[in-house]
């Protein structure tokens, strides 16, 4: 794993952190002010605190890499990364094992970004509203089938014409739809459910193979 950090106050703090405990899982590179770099081949930044100009960088790639910051709900002028991981430097450290792939919602004047592995649910009845595992509800401004393309098949797949639901947080599945672990119905109709539990389990035996292949 490639990992960037952004030079700052802890960065010698963090650096001999990763060094002493994954030596030999993380590659580490430290990232100066002013400084001009490729981050193609990065699987993660790493913020200690807000630089505007720099998230915006790496946010406009074609495929940015993980961005973690250690100061939940972080704040620019335009961006805002909402980020779970918190804590001490090991608990930070052991919840990221790799690049996972992140969602932009557009919401009102601001963009926030949020990993996809935190979302579960998108629900499209009216309104688009999407439920983080936080509990909270983000009700966004583009399209359904824009959020369907960005979403990772990973992760997601359809109940009916207007639910997406991660496969992460399934609880079971049940006459009237699919209940999740927050307690959420998404309802639909027998057809639909057949349909949503057949895409459930296939996604279920991939990630199991994926498992095994690693």
């Amino acid at each position: 794993m490639n990992l960037c950090i952004i030079a700052g106050e802890r960065t010698e703090e963090i650096c001999t952190y990763l060094q002493t405990n994954y030596r030999d899982k993380v590659s580490l590179s430290i990232w100066f002010p002013k400084e001009k770099r490729s981050l193609e081949t990065t699987d993660i930044v790493l913020f200690e605190k807000e630089n505007s100009a720099l998230l915006s960088q790496i946010l406009s790639m074609e495929e940015p890499p993980l961005i973690v910051i250690l100061k939940e709900g972080i704040s620019t002028k335009n961006i805002r990364y909402v980020t779970e991981l918190s804590g001490e430097l090991p608990d930070i450290f052991a919840s990221v094992s790799e690049k996972e792939p992140v969602v932009s919602l557009v919401t009102g004047k601001e963009t926030y970004v949020y990993p996809q592995k935190d979302v579960v649910s998108v629900l499209s009845d009216g309104m688009l509203q999407l439920t983080l595992r936080t509990g909270r509800k983000v009700v966004l401004r583009h399209g359904f089938r824009r959020l369907l393309e960005s979403l990772s098949p990973v992760y997601f797949f359809r109940v009916g014409d207007k639910a997406l639901v991660n496969v992460l947080y399934v609880a079971k599945f049940q006459d009237d739809g699919v209940l999740m672990e927050n307690g959420d119905l998404i309802s639909c109709t027998p057809e639909q459910l057949k349909r949503a539990e057949n895409a459930f389990f296939k996604l279920k035996l991939c990630q199991n193979l994926l498992k095994k292949e690693s």
